[in-house]
């Protein structure tokens, strides 16, 4: 909906989205300055986090498809809550792990060499031989 159809003005919501940007923009070079520059013992998993990024999605569906979130309301409690957020990074990290993602390589890094092999025969442009 838009801000006309819930009955607001346009404006607050222009002011809001600068607002927000400017706020990304601080935090984003907050973060960036909280960055080591040398490698650490979390450097390993900093590198994987495609693995945990792309398979998190996967084991959420999972849990609402066959109704786990549903079953266990008590998840929904303060101490659920912070038993599925421990859960949560327990798991994120194990997705991180190198032996994770030397498993899941070819599905979450394929080889793309064959997209970027050039064609012999089209290699000297049209028209030329």
């Amino acid at each position: 909906m838009s801000a006309q159809e819930m009955g607001v003005a346009w404006w607050p919501g222009l002011v809001r989205v600068g607002a927000l940007f400017v706020c990304t923009l601080i935090l984003t070079a907050a973060f960036l300055s909280l960055v080591p520059g040398r490698r650490l013992w979390f450097t390993v998993l900093g590198s994987g986090t495609i693995c945990g990024y792309l398979l998190h999605g996967f084991l959420i569906r999972g849990g609402q498809y066959s109704g786990f979130f549903d079953r266990y309301p008590s998840l929904g409690t303060p101490a659920g809550r912070v038993l599925l957020t421990v859960t949560t990074v327990v798991v994120m990290t194990l997705l991180c792990t190198p032996v994770v993602r030397r498993i899941l390589r070819p599905v979450t890094e394929p080889e793309m060499a064959w997209a970027f092999r050039r064609d012999a025969r089209g290699a000297a442009g049209p028209g030329r031989r």
